[in-house]
């Protein structure tokens, strides 16, 4: 479990650090996992650029890209 634990953390460092230099971050997906990814990113300073963490069940890629154009329409 330790090892598993250790794999995970070295996965959300890499993604963590693609996200640097992004303006905002809309997190969404089901799970637990958008919490995870949470608290990894603040941990690294960037969760001011969280802008929502919001749930969300199987989608297609059409519907995320629908999803994410409305949420920053507003």
């Amino acid at each position: 479990e330790r090892k598993f634990a250790g794999q995970l953390d070295q996965y959300y460092a890499e993604v963590t650090a693609a996200f640097r230099g992004a303006e905002s971050l809309l997190i969404i997906g089901p799970g637990e996992a958008k919490g995870e990814l949470k608290r990894h990113l603040e941990q690294a300073r960037l969760g001011e650029t969280i802008v929502a963490v919001e749930p969300a069940d199987k989608m297609t890629d059409r519907q995320i890209a629908a999803k994410v154009r409305d949420y920053f329409k507003e």
